[in-house]
């Protein structure tokens, strides 16, 4: 007999696809401070966010807004999450 949870696992919250990329392929610089520019990489696109790599999140936590340029644009993103990578460096969350 199976045991019932007595709560619901969600797993993905996601309110639209995320396109993965392949590492070190896009481009993105980054600032929260000008003059504080960082080089990322893309790690995924959704249609209400980016995923990017980052070796160094020093100064940036959640919520903390950033502009960026990415694909020609310049955006404003708010980091929405920061994951450490077992490879090191991170994965960041921008909405």
């Amino acid at each position: 007999m199976m045991s019932e949870h007595p709560y619901t696992i969600l797993t993905d919250l996601r309110q639209s696809t995320r396109f993965e990329r392949e590492f070190g392929v896009e481009e993105v610089v980054i600032w929260n401070v000008p003059g504080d520019e960082r080089l990322a990489y893309v790690h995924d696109e959704s249609l209400g966010g980016l995923g990017l790599y980052l070796d160094d999140v020093r100064g940036l936590d959640d919520g903390a807004k950033v502009d960026m340029v990415f694909a020609g644009q310049l955006l404003r993103g708010c980091i929405r999450h920061i994951e450490p990578r077992d490879e090191g460096g991170y994965v960041v969350g921008f909405e």
